[in-house]
């Protein structure tokens, strides 16, 4: 076997500055090989199957560049351009995955010259891997690092782009590496393991029983038959939508599926699809599986919106699932809360919402950046990705916040209900703010009063259960911190009493 290294570490990669990190590849088995970094030279032994890992030290210098050279006393392959700087991997559905030539503003940052100390890597979106090695879709081009240009920057995410470029005002010294591993229309039981799926009982009913039910005693002609029968949906959905807009060529295409419908989805299950539970873990997730980063941003939900009352579970496992596979126990996650849109289930999208802020607020170096406040009440898709990514750059800098406003206690004081609010300096709080309060079986609204720079209350709270502010699939957020950071929605409930008021969020 000839010897080389993974996919990833290729010409002009970033790795994290002052932190530990390895090499991998393959070679003949069981040999001797030497790998040389700078003034590091390691050593190791190839296993039976010809897979070799290589550790090392942290390197501390941001301005170097650096050469990997990868020797096994018959042939040598070099890597050049390696630069240490912040590193993150950008994982999750479409939202993330969306382009930044579909960007709203992309002709006109297409004319700029970006900020260029910023490298990024594609991971292949294979889809199946058949016993054979055959991968689907066949016609993959091979992964590169690429230095961010004009040239190059339309296959990039919109999100990490913004986030870049705002990195780059910030740290311009700090050499930033993203790490795309991201594929529309998936649910998180795509993004983890056998072992995770199957750690919990109402995991395997929810994503293993369907599947099973979906891809056992077909035949392959079954299988195109019903892959036949929803291509004629969605040509008909296209159909009926062209027809439409074409009618009423003044209204939106958001409104104008709103009238029509979207396009059906998902498409039907077999043994190959990308949606099977685990497959993109196996086919994209470990193909990083022995880089190392500085964070991971996460922003996908979208796709579970049919069982989000287990999406708390699913996202913890996930998360404790890739730092163990990452070798790194305190990898920081950067949960990106799911922005408004309307046309979802009842109260589907605010249920992932609650999720990942429990989350966040229950797992260590767990960070939620809620992008709530953006969004488009009938497209799942915004075309303007500037704002939210500029926030996340902005918090993933390290320069003032770690995450956007969250209530972090919430105390019953006579018969007011006061909430105290992190990450804030300085609430706005704008005019006729209201919360749903609950009295018996009955939601009511109550008006936000601002009590100081971090506090809020609600008045005439004596008989309230539980209190939620913008449980809607499409929010309209209007309390926010002196950066313009939205609070992020939220349903608690109320206990105890003036008395024995304690801190209960959790």
């Amino acid at each position: 076997m000839a010897l080389g290294l993974d996919t990833i570490f290729s010409d002009k990669l970033v790795l994290p500055l002052g932190k530990t990190f390895q090499i991998s590849g393959w070679s003949a088995a069981e040999i001797q090989i030497q790998v040389t970094i700078g003034q590091q030279i390691r050593k190791v032994m190839s296993t039976a199957n010809g897979r070799w890992n290589a550790v090392f030290q942290p390197i501390n210098d941001g301005r170097g560049v650096y050469t990997i050279q990868v020797d096994d006393g018959y042939e040598s392959v070099i890597i050049h351009e390696l630069r240490f700087g912040l590193v993150f991997l950008m994982a999750g559905q479409s939202n993330i995955e969306y382009e930044i030539q579909n960007d709203h503003e992309y002709a006109q940052i297409r004319q700029q010259t970006p900020l260029a100390n910023v490298y990024y890597y594609n991971v292949p979106k294979i889809e199946y891997v058949s016993q054979d090695g055959t991968v689907t879709p066949q016609n993959l081009r091979k992964p590169t690092w690429n230095q961010l240009c004009g040239d190059n920057m339309a296959e990039m995410s919109a999100i990490g782009y913004w986030l870049s470029q705002e990195l780059q005002r910030r740290l311009p010294q700090t050499a930033i590496g993203i790490v795309d591993c991201y594929k529309g229309g998936t649910s998180i039981s795509s993004w983890v393991s056998e072992d995770v799926l199957r750690s919990d009982t109402t995991l395997i009913k929810t994503f293993l029983t369907p599947f099973e039910a979906a891809t056992t005693g077909k035949t392959v002609a079954d299988y195109a038959q019903e892959m036949q029968s929803y291509q004629r949906a969605v040509n008909q959905h296209n159909t009926d939508l062209a027809a439409f807009q074409a009618a009423n060529p003044k209204i939106s295409l958001s409104d104008a599926k709103n009238h029509v419908g979207h396009t059906p989805w998902p498409p039907p299950l077999s043994p190959t699809s990308f949606l099977r539970p685990c497959g993109l873990y196996h086919t994209m997730v470990c193909q990083v599986q022995h880089y190392t980063f500085n964070q991971v941003v996460w922003y996908q939900g979208e796709n579970d919106a049919s069982q989000p009352d287990i999406y708390q579970v699913m996202l913890t496992k996930l998360i404790q699932s890739w730092r163990k596979m990452l070798a790194d126990t305190s990898l920081v996650f950067n949960i990106i809360q799911l922005p408004g849109y309307e046309d979802e289930p009842f109260e589907a999208w605010p249920k992932i919402r609650q999720a990942q802020l429990t989350v966040a607020n229950l797992q260590p170096n767990v960070n939620l950046i809620s992008g709530s406040d953006t969004g488009e009440r009938h497209n799942i898709h915004p075309t303007s990705k500037r704002q939210l990514g500029e926030r996340i750059g902005r918090l993933l800098s390290g320069q003032d916040y770690h995450q956007t406003p969250v209530v972090i206690d919430i105390q019953r004081i006579g018969n007011d209900v006061v909430f105290n609010i992190s990450q804030v300096h300085q609430l706005e709080v704008r005019p006729n703010t209201t919360m749903q309060v609950k009295v018996g079986h009955k939601w009511v609204q109550r008006i936000v009063r601002k009590i100081d720079d971090q506090r809020i209350v609600l008045h005439d709270c004596a008989e309230v259960t539980a209190v939620r502010y913008q449980y809607e699939n499409y929010t309209q957020l209007t309390i926010f911190n002196e950066l313009g950071d939205p609070l992020t929605p939220f349903s608690y409930q109320i206990e105890g009493n003036e008395s024995n008021a304690t801190n209960w969020i959790n």
